[in-house]
């Protein structure tokens, strides 16, 4: 009898702990399933804030807002009353200083835009100098500084503008020498040298610049022998030499440009016979005279 109390005592506590052992899995399963479930939870509301967050980047990106340096320059653009363009992007692309004293402040907001493709500095008493500065803004296609006092020393940093597609210098104090600088300007299209010291030898300097389709050399010292050196300029279309000293037939030289269309030369000293020379070798050739 003591026995079987015994065997049955033993079969009790056997069972309550086979219980408590299945219990104690049992709550460490549930807990870890809540632990992963808890973490599944966390990482789906990560990405629930962290998205948005990528949306919103991609929405100012989309905007392409310019950035804070260039809305402070825009801003004080804007406070000078300084003439600007943007394009599409709200970028500015072209400043016009024109007929205001250059400062350094100026020349600082010009750089500091990195956006400037077309720059106007026309009779802003700027100096040789200070174009080393505009040599900076890589973007510039178009430049012009005309009506002021640059002479030959500042024409070397012209040299290093190699994007340049116009540039005008007239009224400036430059020479021909100063042209050797320019001579490697490939892109270049349209070139104003008007009312400078500019002589027929001088014009070797600009044979090799093949792409120029505009070109304006009125009111300079060429007297027409030098003409024949442009003859490597195949693609220019337009030629000003109004107020020039031409003498003889030497204005017969340009008939070898076959885009050549249109020159200009009124108050030119050019005789009637040599014009009508050019225009029965050159036959879509439009000649602008006094008469």
């Amino acid at each position: 009898m003591l026995s079987s109390f015994k065997l049955i005592r033993t079969g009790f506590f056997f069972s309550l702990s086979l219980s408590i052992f299945f219990c104690t899995l049992g709550c460490e399963y549930i807990t870890s399933k809540e632990d992963t479930v808890s973490k599944r939870s966390e990482k789906k509301t990560t990405e629930m804030i962290q998205k948005p967050k990528r949306k919103v980047a991609e929405y100012f990106d989309a905007l392409k807002l310019p950035a804070a340096s260039d809305r402070n320059a825009v801003a004080w653009l804007k406070k000078n009353k300084i003439e600007f363009d943007t394009d599409s992007e709200k970028r500015v692309v072209k400043v016009d200083f024109s007929e205001k004293p250059i400062t350094e402040n100026m020349l600082k907001i010009a750089r500091q835009l990195g956006t400037v493709r077309m720059l106007y500095l026309d009779d802003t008493n700027l100096k040789d100098e200070q174009i080393a500065k505009l040599a900076e803004i890589k973007t510039l296609t178009d430049l012009s500084v005309q009506d002021n006092e640059i002479t030959d020393r500042g024409m070397v940093y012209f040299a290093k503008m190699k994007n340049l597609e116009s540039l005008y210098l007239a009224h400036t104090k430059i020479t021909g020498k100063g042209l050797v600088h320019i001579a490697k300007l490939s892109h270049l299209k349209r070139l104003n040298l008007s009312d400078c010291n500019i002589t027929d030898d001088d014009l070797k300097y600009l044979s090799n610049l093949v792409n120029v389709e505009t070109m304006a050399l009125a009111n300079t010292k060429i007297k027409g022998h030098g003409l024949e050196l442009l003859k490597n300029m195949q693609n220019l279309i337009t030629l000003t030499l109004n107020g020039l000293d031409l003498k003889g037939d030497t204005i017969e030289s340009l008939a070898v440009l076959d885009k050549l269309r249109i020159v200009n030369l009124k108050d030119s000293n050019t005789s009637k016979k040599s014009i009508a020379r050019l225009k029965d070798q050159a036959e879509f050739l439009a000649v602008f005279t006094d008469d």
